[in-house]
């Protein structure tokens, strides 16, 4: 692989931007971790404004994802490189074999459901998950990591970028693995700014679909010219994803199909065309003949 274009694709990618332009990346994440997640990610790509999508591969329903993902490879996709398994009544083992991974499998014999840390994910909020002292083997890291991309790909899911589940994979100790990674199967980074993107979110505004959609409108009437990334969590309202909530005080099945309500509206819809905001797929921001053989 050519490296040093690779290097310095990325190095110039943010300087390389229309500065003239509203741009925005929509990230629909952990598809693949129900089989309601899977649901959403045709309207939200075809009907809606989603315009990249993150993978779950050791999530239960991935194969079913990757079945559908094989359908549409103009879709933008990345592996959502995953250590945790943090809900309490869904969990997930590990792709690699889990003798060559023990720091990352918990007593139950699936991935941890938090307890890493320090160091926290930066920008992670203080009252954040319960972190313990452990911390995950960054050599156990990488072959996980690796599996779960390796997975996808033996699948036939053609691959963007690489993004951090819980930003674990983003941590300061499992960065460099994740770089090495997004180098030797020349995949991007989404999260980490490489693109000089800016990053928003309205999930700490509004948990039902009014308020989410409202919240929505407000933040992309005010946006100004540049690159932003926003991501959520779309799946349909089903039986199934309320099965999954945890018992922490929020309804998750209630966000996550009011994020997928939002992205499908006509008034979100319109209100891009009106404001000439141009979605954009994380590959269109990746020339990947700058790391071919």
């Amino acid at each position: 692989m050519k490296l040093l274009p690779y290097l310095l694709f990325f190095a110039c990618a943010a300087s390389a931007q229309p500065a003239d332009k509203i741009r925005l990346i929509v990230r629909g994440d952990d598809f693949g971790y129900t089989h309601a997640s899977n649901e959403a990610l045709e309207p939200a790509f075809e009907r809606g404004v989603m315009t990249s999508a993150s993978v779950l591969v050791p999530g239960p329903w991935f194969a079913e994802t990757a079945r559908i993902l094989k359908q549409h490879p103009e879709w933008s996709v990345g592996v959502h490189l995953t250590i945790t398994s943090e809900w309490d009544t869904l969990r997930w083992p590990p792709v690699a074999p889990k003798a060559d991974v023990p720091s990352l499998v918990a007593p139950d014999g699936f991935l941890w459901a938090f307890g890493y840390g320090p160091p926290r994910p930066k920008n992670w909020p203080a009252d954040g998950a319960p972190w313990a002292t452990r911390a995950p083997d960054p050599a156990q890291a990488e072959k996980e990591f690796r599996a779960q991309i390796e997975r996808a790909l033996a699948m036939g899911v053609r691959l963007d970028y690489v993004d951090c589940h819980m930003g674990m994979a983003c941590r300061e100790d499992l960065l460099p693995v994740t770089k090495k990674l997004a180098k030797e199967f020349c995949l991007g980074i989404s999260s980490i700014g490489m693109f000089g993107e800016q990053r928003f979110s309205v999930r700490a505004k509004a948990n039902t679909p009014a308020g989410m959609k409202a919240a929505l409108l407000a933040e992309l009437e005010a946006l100004q010219p540049g690159l932003y990334l926003y991501v959520d969590h779309p799946a349909a309202d089903t039986p199934e994803l309320r099965a999954v909530d945890t018992n922490d005080g929020k309804r998750w099945a209630d966000i996550r199909s009011s994020v997928l309500a939002a992205w499908t509206d006509p008034d979100v819809i319109a209100t891009m065309k009106k404001r000439n905001i141009e979605l954009t797929p994380i590959g269109s921001l990746f020339d990947k003949t700058a790391c071919a053989p």
